[in-house]
């Protein structure tokens, strides 16, 4: 027996459909804020995350705040688990960074040379995973402190949300100090 066009078992739900839209339409761009936050390879796994995250819970999305916040929100969620997952998995192969060839592959890395993205990525690294998120979603990104304070918090009543964003302006203007005191002192120092 042949199933007809319109039943729902062939049409997509309104979850999936949002799930692709957001996808298509920031996918792209998450992408690269992964690359910028975890490195290519590290970036690809995050990413899977996101996605399946979307996928699982677009049929939650109420429109609350826009799609591209949403999808960041759960890009975000992503990549934290990722990172959870990440330090359990350093912590059952820790003995293994003892073997002599690890310590061979760290001293080579330490012998090339240093070039302007070397300073940029030392510069980066000083800052610390959420400094560095922030930066990227305010500066890279355009989002506003009050779509930053979504993302964060993925929800929340409005005091809540204010609360972050006070909280997100006045961490942007102490990275922003950071960084000049940072870049100061290696002018001094060059």
């Amino acid at each position: 027996m042949a199933v007809a066009r319109d039943t729902p078992a062939r049409r997509p739900s309104a979850g999936s459909a949002i799930a692709e839209s957001a996808i298509r339409a920031h996918g792209s761009e998450i992408f690269g804020l992964l690359v910028a936050l975890y490195g290519r390879s590290d970036a690809e796994e995050v990413y899977g995350g996101f996605a399946e995250g979307i996928a699982r819970s677009a049929h939650g999305y109420r429109g609350d705040a826009s799609l591209r916040t949403w999808a960041y929100a759960v890009a975000r969620k992503a990549g934290l688990r990722y990172l959870r997952d990440q330090k359990r998995r350093r912590a059952l192969l820790s003995p293994l960074e003892h073997h002599p060839s690890a310590l061979d592959r760290r001293v080579g890395s330490r012998s090339q040379s240093q070039s302007a993205a070397d300073h940029l990525a030392r510069m980066r690294a000083r800052l610390s995973r959420s400094d560095h998120e922030l930066l990227i979603l305010r500066v890279d990104r355009g989002f506003s402190f009050a779509q930053i304070a979504r993302i964060s918090r993925a929800g929340g009543d409005a005091g809540a949300l204010a609360r972050e964003e006070a909280r997100l302006r006045q961490r942007y203007a102490a990275i922003k100090r950071r960084l000049a005191a940072w870049l100061a002192e290696e002018q001094l120092s060059a």
